[in-house]
Formats: structure tokens, sequence, C-alpha cells
């Protein structure tokens, strides 16, 4: 499920790009797709969006630590990877 919704965004995010010849006309669209994203509770996580090797938008949404507090910003570092849990028998 998490995977699809990111899938699709990464999918509209690059849909942005054909059309907008400006780093700035990306760059608000990028930030208007995102806010109605997190607005609808379907992304928490970091954007950069480059064009030319520029980065034209990078935005931090949502949490990075829901028990601390701690947001998301562009350069949070994210463990992936799974955690195997340990059984004792």
């Amino acid at each position: 499920m998490i995977a699809r919704k990111c899938l699709r965004l990464i999918v509209l995010m690059l849909l942005l790009l054909p059309g907008a010849a400006q780093a700035e006309e990306i760059a608000s669209k990028a930030e208007a797709l995102m806010n109605s994203q997190v607005a609808h509770e379907n992304f928490s996580g970091a954007v950069l969006v480059a064009q030319d090797s520029q980065i034209v938008f990078e935005q931090g949404y949502g949490l990075a630590n829901r028990d601390w507090m701690i947001p998301n910003r562009p350069d949070t570092r994210v463990r992936y990877g799974y955690h195997r849990k340990i059984r004792s028998t």
C-alpha cells in the first residue's frame, strides 16, 4: 500500500516536468501537489525535484519520528530495511 502511494507520487512528479519550462513553475506545481497529498495524509517524507542537474524544489513533509516529534527535512536520514523480530523459545 505504501509502495503504491510512493510510486504514484513519483509518477505524478515526473508528469509535472515535461510541461513546465521554468524552475519556479516546477517548484510551485510540486509544492501544490505535495501540500494536497499531505493534507489527505497520503505522504510523509522528503521530496527533491531536479531539472538539468539543478535542484528546483526540496522539502520535507510530516514527521520522521512520531515518538520524538522530529519533522522530516530534505536532509533527514532514513533507515531502510527489514528489522527482524528476535524470538526465543
